[in-house]
């Protein structure tokens, strides 16, 4: 990062490629088309781009934070200009910690989506530095898909000032956080971007009122929804309500939660952001099945849209831009600065947690699986979540419930008979521990997730390829509870690992409880309706994608953690009828189709901004 300077020349390279489309018709899956005009095509070394005058004139009116950028690794190449082994050093120690990579705007946690196709700027792999007259490599370090300038936003009129800008140039928008997104929503080649970093602020409502007033903080009127959320009139005041701005993370977003004694509904990894993708998305947790989703207790967002203004949007301010807001996606809408969660009082948290630490076999393996899925609807009803990880040879459990939907008794009565059976059967039990060991009762939320997520131990593993990300479904309640689709349930999982024992393949299956099958669905957020009707959240699916798919067709997928050759990610993301509003929420706000990410709503597959993804070009 560096202040702002215009891009050498040799950087200026892409050009005229995405300003050759004119007018786009886009037509949906769903047979609805719409004329979506070819947004976000003017990139640097175009003529169309700003002028160096009109830039430094732009950059003033956002207090010098407009940043000329280059890849994080461009210090570590002798032909860059930004050469220096001393920074090199500092920066490829750092390259696997998320602190570090979130924490600079040039780096994403995945760092396969910096690059583009052949093109990419990487650290060194070993983490001793070279001999300085020893080229680190004899390739130049690519802009690819690193976007070339940033805002470091730090006020609303900053973000208001970028959109303005963005927009009336044609720019190629691009919204990022800490960049934990798996289909790289948070990068783009030729990018000027929004870095919403430092929008940090945390504020504690003793009674909070959701703001009543359908139009922009500064301009009447914006189009009146035709969305109707719920047929009762919407509740005005909560108690304990918590804002948090848009760079805030979930570590920091728990502890001021806990400093006023209140526990929030949100996401396990501590530098996933509290406002953006991940809210935007659904946003899943281990408390999902007893509070649910982090949308589902979303009580209003500030956010500035397409035409640079600033925006309430709650049930009763813009109602149709808040229902988008909840599950339609993020850098879809505009720039959110700040949310507003519901809390709830802290609460006991009860858990069950071990893995095995011998090789599971297979028969065992077998009926382990046909238990927990005989299981899961048990948990469900009295709101256990966590999650449950299969390897062909290894099982791993953490379960946890808040003492407000059980009782410690009832959790342990209930998961008992899956502990009893594995360690009689095979002496499966954690480092030689009691039974009873295995549960733990923590006193609030804040201390069971910092002892579950909290050290340095924890800042590692960033850095690495995230792939075309992972796939994933939400398996709904039948598949459970029907005799036939359990039984054929359990035979697609058992048949996926005796294949992968067979061929000596290692991988892990993650399976969440982190479904709001006790939250009443009443078309409160716009995701696929399928997830208040699902009992488990499974990732990485392997060879059993397809078969999966066909078994529980109207299955949701989560936006959060899906893959790029997901086949009909809209009808999984948001189901038809769902999207076909947000189709006409997004005409009304953003006509242009200035705010657009890989697999959002009113995506084109032709459009390319994606051309750097190597996704199946058969979806649409």
């Amino acid at each position: 990062m560096q202040a702002f300077s215009p891009l050498p020349r040799r950087f200026r390279l892409w050009t005229a490629v995405l300003a050759v489309a004119g007018s786009l018709l886009f037509t949906s899956v769903f047979g609805t088309a719409l004329p979506v005009r070819s947004a976000g095509t003017c990139v640097p070394g175009h003529p169309c781009f700003p002028s160096e005058a009109s830039l430094d004139e732009f950059n003033r009116t956002v207090h010098g934070r407009l940043r000329s950028e280059r890849p994080i690794a461009s210090v570590c190449y002798p032909s860059d200009s930004s050469f220096n082994t001393t920074e090199c050093a500092v920066r490829n120690s750092s390259a696997t910690s998320f602190t570090y990579r979130t924490g600079h705007f040039a780096s994403l946690v995945y760092n396969n989506w910096e690059q583009c196709d052949t093109q990419a700027c990487s650290f060194p792999l070993s983490s001793t530095l070279l001999d300085p007259s020893e080229p680190l490599s004899a390739a130049p370090c690519e802009q690819a898909s690193v976007p070339s300038y940033s805002v470091h936003a730090r006020t609303e009129e900053d973000v208001q000032s970028y959109v303005s800008f963005a927009t009336r140039h044609n720019l190629r928008i691009v919204i990022k956080n800490t960049g934990h997104d798996l289909l790289g929503r948070s990068a783009g080649k030729g990018g000027f971007a929004l870095w919403t970093h430092e929008l940090r602020k945390k504020v504690y409502h003793t009674n909070f009122q959701l703001t009543n007033c359908s139009h922009s903080l500064q301009h009447p009127v914006k189009a009146d929804s035709d969305v109707l959320l719920q047929a009762d009139v919407p509740r005005m005041s909560f108690s304990g309500a918590i804002t948090l701005g848009a760079g805030v993370q979930w570590a920091d977003a728990y502890k001021f939660a806990s400093e006023h004694r209140r526990h929030i509904v949100g996401g396990a990894s501590t530098t996933v952001g509290a406002a953006g993708g991940y809210l935007q998305g659904g946003g899943h947790s281990y408390l999902t099945p007893s509070y649910g989703l982090a949308v589902d207790n979303l009580l209003e967002a500030r956010i500035v849209t397409s035409d640079g203004r600033l925006y309430i949007a709650n049930e009763v301010s813009n109602p149709d831009l808040f229902w988008a807001l909840r599950g339609g996606g993020g850098a879809t809408w505009g720039v959110v600065t700040s949310v507003t969660y519901k809390t709830r009082p802290q609460t006991t948290i009860y858990q069950l947690s071990f893995s095995t630490l011998t090789n599971v076999s297979e028969a065992t393996f077998n009926q382990t699986m046909q238990r927990y899925i005989r299981l899961s609807p048990k948990l469900a009803e009295i709101g256990v979540g966590g999650a449950a990880t299969f390897s062909p040879t290894s099982l791993s459990f953490n379960l946890v419930v808040p003492n407000t939907s059980t009782s410690f008794s009832s959790f342990k009565a209930i998961t008992r008979p899956l502990l009893t059976f594995l360690h009689d059967k095979d002496g499966l039990y954690m480092g030689g521990k009691q039974l009873d060991e295995l549960y733990t009762i923590w006193p609030n939320h804040y201390d069971f997730y910092v002892a579950s997520n909290g050290g340095d131990a924890s800042d590692s593993g960033a850095g690495t390829s995230g792939g075309g990300g992972v796939t994933s479904r939400v398996l709904p309640r039948t598949a459970f509870t029907d005799g036939d689709q359990s039984n054929q349930l359990a035979q697609l999982f058992l048949d996926s690992f005796a294949q992968a024992r067979q061929s000596n393949t290692t991988f892990f299956q993650v399976i969440g409880l982190a479904t709001p099958i006790n939250t009443p669905y009443r078309n409160q957020t716009s995701l696929n309706p399928s997830w208040y009707r699902s009992l488990w959240h499974v990732i990485n699916l392997g060879d059993m994608a397809d078969k999966l798919r066909e078994m529980t067709p109207d299955a949701a997928v989560y936006l959060g953690e899906s893959s790029v050759s997901e086949p009909d990610y809209r009808s999984g993301y948001w189901g038809r009828e769902n999207y076909k509003a947000l189709q006409d929420i997004k005409q009304r706000w953003d006509p242009a189709n200035h705010f657009a990410v890989f697999h959002g709503v009113n995506f084109d597959k032709d459009d390319l901004r994606w051309s750097c993804y190597q996704a199946d070009k058969s979806t649409s």
